[in-house]
């Protein structure tokens, strides 16, 4: 990470973050964040994210099969994924007078997660695998569904699941107008908004693109009142 001198009006930060471990999962991350202060009264922070994470060992299901002896009658789905994820923080806190104050918080946000292969457990107390169509059995993809042969030809029988792809996106939003009408009593006026929208079975993995589209999300808006008064003298 580095980070400008904070003496200065405009303070910028970045960073980068890797980790690797020995199963070859991997995450990787950059950040930055500007933060601006052009007056004693205003401030603005704006924080972009990105990571990429390749996983795996996502748990998917269990199912009953007697022939699974070495795991004990079930079989353990688990699956690698590659995860995108997207973030865009922006924070605005604005002060009109010592009575009136300002703030604003905006957060975009984006998740998809491609399930590359399943595979199943294999041994017990160790980090073992063995991957469907490629170490044993079958794996067949049709119209959102997943079916799995455990062993191809032989006695186990098959079974199914829905895709586990996906595609999220989400946009929280808050205003916050404090006025302190007098010592130690003060309104709050609050609007909130939320906008969701979720893709099953289907990975968009450019998620920049996901951020964009909140947009034209559906919105929830919540708008309160609160007020605090003094009573004592």
């Amino acid at each position: 990470g580095i980070e400008s001198d904070s003496r200065k009006p405009l303070i910028m930060e970045a960073g980068v973050e890797i980790a690797v471990d020995r199963a070859g999962g991997r995450s990787r991350g950059v950040g930055l964040e500007l933060d601006w202060r052009p007056s004693a009264a205003l401030r603005l922070r704006v924080e972009p994210e990105y990571a990429w994470n390749d996983i795996v060992d996502q748990y998917v299901t269990a199912r009953d099969d007697a022939l699974a002896t070495t795991t004990f009658g079930r079989r353990y789905v688990f699956a690698d994924v590659k995860q995108r994820e997207a973030r865009l923080n922006t924070r605005l806190d604005w002060t009109f007078s010592p009575y009136v104050s300002l703030q604003l918080f905006l957060q975009p946000f984006a998740s998809a997660g491609q399930f590359t292969q399943y595979k199943e457990f294999t041994t017990p107390r160790r980090f073992d695998f063995a991957v469907y169509g490629v170490d044993r059995g079958t794996v067949t993809r049709a119209f959102g569904d997943v079916v799995i042969d455990p062993d191809g030809a032989g006695p186990a029988a098959a079974f199914s699941f829905r895709e586990r792809n996906y595609t999220a996106r989400e946009l929280r939003g808050n205003a916050v107008l404090r006025w302190e009408l007098r010592p130690g009593s003060t309104v709050f006026f609050v609007w909130q908004q939320q906008r969701e929208g979720f893709v099953d079975g289907r990975a968009d993995l450019d998620v920049g693109a996901q951020l964009g589209a909140l947009s034209g999300a559906p919105a929830r808006n919540v708008f309160l009142v609160k007020l605090a008064w003094w009573l004592g003298r």
